[in-house]
Order: structure tokens, then sequence, then C-alpha cells
């Protein structure tokens, strides 16, 4: 094995190579570990349940990471600059998120959303579209819902209107007037 004393300069190249590897591993255990805590898996796995499904190999995720991982080495002591911000910046976050006053009615609303990974797609729209209207958009009006259910019926066909308004209607945030409108076009009037 060659000597590196007469070469510095690779010296210190290899030790910013030996620090990325060493800060990624740490920035990737603290990722999963502020994702676990903070209870972000299940709001992610339950965001996912409105995207259209998409058919990709599990293995793809390992494979961009790993090609990522394999681009950032090379960059040696630029990328130690990077990575020690990102984990600042990480924990930053997380210390803003949670030092920062939430309205109860907001609180109410996330928690299923990050503590029950078992919610039904209507159910997470529900909670969802009521979360917006909590943290400050306008309540819609009929045709305002009409569009914004029908645009999640056009990515996910086996959406079930009726049943997202219904539990909307049970967030009560939307006039129910302007919800029993909307829903007269999918099913029978609401219950009273």
């Amino acid at each position: 094995m060659p000597r590196l004393d007469g070469h510095p300069y690779l010296l210190f190249y290899l030790v910013g190579c030996a620090l990325v590897v060493v800060l990624s591993l740490v920035r990737i255990t603290l990722h999963y570990s502020v994702i676990w805590i903070t209870k972000t898996n299940v709001l992610e796995r339950n965001l996912r349940k409105l995207k259209p499904d998409a058919v990709r190999h599990p293995w793809v995720g390992l494979a961009k990471s790993l090609g990522i991982f394999v681009v950032e080495i090379p960059l040696s002591w630029l990328n130690v600059a990077v990575i020690s911000w990102k984990i600042v910046a990480m924990l930053l976050s997380l210390a803003r998120d949670a030092l920062s006053p939430v309205p109860q009615a907001v609180r109410q609303l996330r928690f299923p959303l990050k503590n029950n990974p078992d919610l039904l797609v209507e159910s997470v729209w529900a909670y969802l579209y009521a979360l917006g209207i909590r943290a400050g958009n306008v309540p819609p009006d009929e045709p305002g819902l009409a569009e914004a259910i029908n645009e999640v019926f056009l990515n996910l066909p086996d959406f079930d209107r009726a049943a997202a308004l219904r539990q909307l209607d049970a967030l009560d945030v939307v006039k129910p007037s302007v919800i029993a409108a909307v829903v007269s076009r999918y099913t029978d009037p609401l219950p009273k």
C-alpha cells in the first residue's frame, strides 16, 4: 500500500471523503429518527393514498440513493460542508416546528393524519381539505368544492366522492348547504 506522507493534498482529500461517508450515515440516521419521532412516516403514508399508483420497483429508490452517494463522496470537503448544513437545517426545522404555536383546531385535524396509517383515502382528502381551510384558505363555494373533489376523482377512479364529502361535513369546516349541494350530484342527500 502506498504511503501518504509525501502527498498531503491526497491525504486531505481522502479524509474529506471519509468524513462524507460518516456524515452521510449520521444524516440518514438522524433523518429517519426525526421522521419516526414526529410521525411524519404515517403522514407520508396517508398522503401517498391521494397520489395515483405509480408502478415503481422498490429497488429504484435505493439505486438512485446509492448513485447520488457515489457522486457525493468524490466531492470531499465541499460535500462535508453541504451535509453539515443539511444536518443543522434539519435540527433547526425540527426545533421551529416544535416551538411554533399551532391552533387547537389545526392540531385536531393533523392528529388522525399523523397517527392513523389506516385512514381511508376519502378521510385523508377530507382532513387535508379541512386543514387547508383551518390554516387560512377561503372556504369553498359549491363549484369550488365540486372542482376540488373531481380533481381527486380524475386521478383516483375508485375515490368515493360522496363518502369524502360526508367526512368533510363531519369535520364542520364547510357550510353544510355547500356540501349537501355537491353531494346531491353523486348520491342521495346526506342523512339528517
